[in-house]
């Protein structure tokens, strides 16, 4: 995480500090100085398009607009779908090219942040500006609130939900495949709450490392790229030996069709990413039988059965609608939790997930 920004600014897109104009220019500069020493492609999230189009009248009407398109060309997710495949057509092109490569705004649930593969050289840093929470004053959100409420749960916690889940999809943009490579900046100080870290995905959940301000950020960025410039085999830690938490290769799950057909040479680089984040001792670590533990509570013997025997199914055939059925009853019965149902995708295999979240935020 990089909670404090160019100028010793303290980074968070809150509602609050949305119109600090003094966070809005730090927060586009430390993007500008950490772009110039990540190489090809870089994407931006942000938490909205209001957020989007804010920070973009901004920086244009400062140097930051500037500044970043000498570093990179730069490119901004269109609102009309019908304009984003040659958008991206032009900053696949840009990303890949020789010089100093591309970087994209996009939004949080947009088009970009869900779905589309940008692999190797097309993502090599993703930036997290902010925690993208719904907007509450829209009445779906609202109403499913209150839905949530009525339900013996809490229709905040499936607020929250709704961001950690968006969060996990967008940085899932940097590894795409076995010998994929990276950098995730978490450029938000509420990046170090423990419920924030405890809640992203199990692959990266314990791969953070903290810069104490965009000074170390940079270092460790250079320190970083340049070792995987050195040797494609191997992982350059991510900030000083000082450090109480150095980034390590991150074991996302691969499809096993991937590994397959990747599977000729053990001798193949491992897939890396470099998660920079604050590291927390109270962070929970959900593990598959600390999750399985926090079910037998909530389930009674019967349940518990129904869940093992489709988990045990799902495992064997690859096929995930027993699963989510039985999640949807469990749901009905008022027996799962939102932050349970969010903790399952753990369980989930990499190339369910999409359905899996679309499936869970409808609940």
């Amino acid at each position: 995480m990089v909670p404090k920004g160019y100028g010793g600014e303290s980074l968070t897109s809150s509602y609050a500090n949305r119109d600090n104009q003094s966070y809005v220019e730090s927060l586009g500069q430390s993007i500008v100085e950490i772009c110039k020493h990540v190489p090809n492609g870089a994407i931006v999230f942000f938490s909205s398009y209001w957020m989007l189009e804010k920070c973009l009248a901004s920086w244009k009407r400062t140097r930051v607009w500037d500044d970043l398109s000498r570093v990179k060309e730069t490119f901004v997710e269109p609102r009309e779908r019908g304009l984003l495949p040659s958008l991206l057509r032009e900053y696949s092109r840009s990303a890949s090219s020789s010089s100093g490569g591309a970087v994209l705004l996009a939004v949080c649930r947009g088009k970009v942040s869900e779905g589309l593969d940008f692999t190797d050289k097309m993502a090599r840093a993703v930036f997290m500006t902010g925690l993208p929470f719904p907007n509450v004053r829209d009445e779906r959100v609202k109403l499913k609130m209150l839905h949530e409420d009525k339900k013996s749960k809490s229709g905040s916690e499936w607020y929250k939900l709704q961001a950690y889940r968006a969060v996990n999809q967008a940085v899932g943009r940097v590894i795409r495949n076995k010998s994929d490579f990276g950098a995730v900046f978490f450029m938000d100080r509420r990046f170090q709450d423990v419920a924030v870290v405890s809640n992203l995905s199990k692959w990266l959940r314990d791969e953070v490392a903290q810069s104490a301000d965009i000074q170390e950020a940079i270092r460790d960025t250079r320190k970083f790229f340049g070792g995987q410039q050195a040797s494609s085999a191997g992982c350059s830690s991510f900030g000083s030996k000082q450090n109480t938490a150095i980034a390590r290769q991150a074991k996302r799950p691969v499809d096993e069709s991937q590994q397959q057909s990747s599977s000729g040479s053990s001798n193949k680089p491992a897939k890396k990413k470099l998660i920079v984040c604050s590291r927390t001792n109270n962070v929970l670590k959900y593990k598959a039988s600390n999750i399985v533990s926090d079910l037998k509570k909530s389930l009674d013997k019967e349940q518990m059965r129904e869940f093992k025997r489709v988990m045990t199914s799902y495992k064997e055939t690859q096929n995930i609608g027993d699963l989510l059925e039985v999640i949807q009853k469990l749901c009905g019965l008022g027996r799962l939790t939102g932050e349970q149902i969010g903790r399952l995708e753990e369980f989930v295999d990499e190339k369910d997930r999409k359905q899996f979240f679309l499936f869970a935020s409808r609940l």
